[in-house]
């Protein structure tokens, strides 16, 4: 992004085509457009925001563009803090051998065992909460490490040492 002035307008995708609110009624962008053209299309503010997500192409977010004041923005890091509503949550293994997760995610709970060769991920599905415990379903010793990610941010982390050792996890937006 170049130093310049922005405005932010609410771009919302649907199948794949990108929309702009304009006039009351969604309009189809046709073709991506510069952030400073947007004042020359006659787009009507959908209202002031303090936040917008940047996400990378793997709809991970990459960050935030925040409002210091009126007229200046700057880029922030992601953290926890900063996540809302439904996210995309996803378990990272680190061990050799058996794990056993349990996930609850919303209102569903699932019990799974995985092999794990040094490393494992699991894409736990999209919700504002989770909770997960992981185990070493083989009771072998060796260092198991877990981490929990939303949408890309790391939320949680724990290991275990212990030949019966188990991780317990949990996030909510």
């Amino acid at each position: 992004m170049t130093q310049d002035r922005y405005q932010i307008r609410m771009v919302t995708s649907a199948d794949g085509d990108l929309y702009i609110k304009k006039d009351g009624s969604f309009q189809e962008m046709g073709k991506a457009y510069d952030a400073r053209e947007f004042d020359k299309m006659d787009f009507i503010s959908m209202g002031p925001v303090s936040s917008v997500p940047v996400r990378d192409q793997n709809r991970h977010i990459y960050g935030y563009l925040e409002y210091l004041n009126a007229n200046t923005m700057a880029f922030e890091r992601p953290s926890p803090e900063k996540l809302t509503g439904d996210v995309n949550y996803v378990l990272e293994i680190w061990y050799n051998g058996d794990a056993r997760v349990y996930a609850s995610i919303g209102g569903a709970t699932t019990t799974k065992t995985y092999a794990v060769n040094g490393f494992w991920e699991v894409d736990l599905g999209r919700n504002d909460r989770v909770f997960v415990s992981v185990s070493k379903d083989d009771y072998t010793s060796g260092m198991m490490r877990v981490a929990l990610r939303a949408d890309g941010v790391l939320v949680a982390e724990g290991e275990t040492n212990d030949r019966y050792g188990h991780v317990s996890l949990s996030f909510s937006t």
